[in-house]
């Protein structure tokens, strides 16, 4: 049997005793067995599970940190060894997996499932199992059955993918067991529910924890997580320091032209510096997201400065001197970490500032591509274009047809040139970081015609993508991080 996985059914054996320790395989998967003595797989947690039958005979399948379970397949054998196994039975079916409502429950199986089955090592892998780690309010929604459109939209998409994925936050982990309580789609009930797992072999970090107690054990999970030397990652980091991204791009040559100038605050002469630069700069948080931790300045000639930022609402001050916009961003930022950026002269729509959010992914086979690149048009005097200030989004090629009387061969062009920048980008960021399987990366392009990266994001929400895009891309943009999981995990 090729190492090619084949989707399978999963139906569960609910019957007497004498079922309470069997699993039956496609005979052509029996078949492609090397040894009578194979393996089960399914995650990746350690666990032992005992069976007892009526005649007192124990049945203990010890597991490794790769939820392996020893399964004993009938190769006209006679009689058991002394130590016990799964009983293992070829059936007539070609996809059909029916397993014991025992070890079922232990591995996180429903009635119903379709899953992918590969041969590996001579081990019977199901899955594989992703766990989908997110914060406990997504937990509640989910819970609640006011689900956000991305967890929807993977759940569909995982239909044609057929995984084992759950959503967990930092509440939900038992090491001790190994275990987590996951929150997953209950297709047969149509309803989001709660049920025990085994520890993810592929981790989709989607966050974990807001609050700083929150973010403490974020970590912890995270730390605990990567103990398992098997453990893939669909993304190697689950955020970026701005400032380091900087310094790890601006060491080539070919990204220079794309990257605005850039400072670290470390001091108030660094604002004299930058202001010799442009009368317009930027303040971010190094670790910032969706448009927290940015603020706009502006010198005027008079020595005064006009600071806004968006905080629920637009915010916006005039200050009067250097040490008045010394004693704002100390208020505002505190300890953080900042860096200082030139303004870009970006493009306008009626007096609004236009950049763009691309979504750069890898997809089944381990390929790059470009998938979307909507077009934010941010309300008028804000500094910046995140869907939750308000922004208008469009699709690329109808906003520079429609609002730039653009031909579709300069659309064309343009997104050759653009994609060739996101491609830069997101190979260095690789280079640096190890493998992603999916980027946001927020970019712009000035009054001159040049492109310019402004961020990268390893948790992007697809926001402006969902709202501005057809339901084809939309899928395609969720479903290949699911394929790319298979990927990597060799499904």
């Amino acid at each position: 049997m090729s190492q090619k996985s084949i989707s399978v059914i999963i139906e569960i054996i609910h019957g007497s005793s004498k079922d309470d320790r069997l699993i039956t395989l496609p005979e052509k998967i029996c078949n492609s067995l090397k040894e009578p003595f194979a393996k089960l797989k399914v995650g990746m947690a350690e666990e032992t599970i005992r069976y007892e039958s009526n005649d007192r005979i124990s049945y203990d399948c010890f597991m490794d940190n790769t939820t392996e379970e020893y399964i004993e397949c009938e190769f006209n054998t006679t009689e058991n060894t002394s130590e016990e196994y799964i009983k293992c039975e070829s059936n007539i079916t070609d996809n059909t997996v029916e397993i014991s409502s025992n070890i079922a429950k232990a591995l996180g199986l429903s009635q119903g499932m379709i899953t992918n089955l590969v041969i590996k090592d001579n081990k019977v892998c199901l899955g594989p199992v992703m766990g989908v780690f997110v914060n406990k309010f997504a937990i509640k929604k989910l819970i609640k059955q006011v689900p956000s459109f991305r967890y929807t939209e993977l759940w569909r998409a995982n239909r044609d993918s057929n995984l084992i994925p759950y959503f967990f936050s930092i509440d939900d982990v038992d090491f001790i067991n190994q275990r987590i309580n996951g929150t997953y789609y209950n297709e047969e009930k149509q309803v989001w529910s709660q049920k025990a797992f085994p520890l993810p072999e592929i981790l989709y970090d989607r966050g974990g924890g807001f609050l700083k107690k929150q973010r403490a054990m974020s970590k912890y999970i995270r730390r605990q997580l990567n103990l398992n030397k098997n453990l893939k990652k669909l993304n190697a980091t689950h955020y970026f320091d701005k400032w380091e991204v900087y310094k790890h791009l601006i060491q080539h040559e070919d990204m220079k032209p794309y990257i605005p100038f850039t400072a670290l605050y470390r001091e108030p002469y660094n604002l004299i510096e930058i202001f010799d630069k442009s009368s317009t700069i930027y303040i971010k948080g190094c670790c910032g997201s969706n448009g927290r931790e940015v603020i706009r300045v502006i010198k005027s000639g008079d020595k005064s400065y006009h600071l806004s930022y968006f905080h629920g609402t637009l915010v916006e001050y005039k200050l009067k001197s250097l040490e008045e916009l010394v004693d704002k961003i100390e208020t505002i930022f505190g300890k953080k970490k900042i860096i200082l950026q030139s303004a870009i002269d970006v493009i306008e729509l009626d007096g609004r500032n236009i950049d763009m959010r691309a979504t750069v992914q890898r997809d089944g086979s381990g390929e790059l591509g470009v998938y979307s690149h909507p077009v934010r048009l941010g309300q008028k005097r804000s500094p910046i274009t995140s869907t939750k200030s308000g922004s208008r989004v469009y699709m690329f090629d109808d906003f520079f047809i429609k609002h730039y009387n653009y031909t579709e061969k300069q659309v064309t062009d343009l997104k050759t040139k653009v994609n060739k920048m996101l491609m830069k980008s997101y190979l260095y960021i690789e280079e640096a970081y190890g493998s992603y399987g999916e980027l946001g990366i927020d970019f712009a392009i000035d009054k001159k015609g040049n492109i310019w990266f402004i961020e990268c994001n390893a948790k992007p929400g697809k926001d402006s993508m969902y709202l501005s895009y057809d339901k084809d891309t939309i899928k395609k943009a969720f479903q290949n991080p699911l394929e790319y999981a298979k990927y990597i995990c060799g499904f």
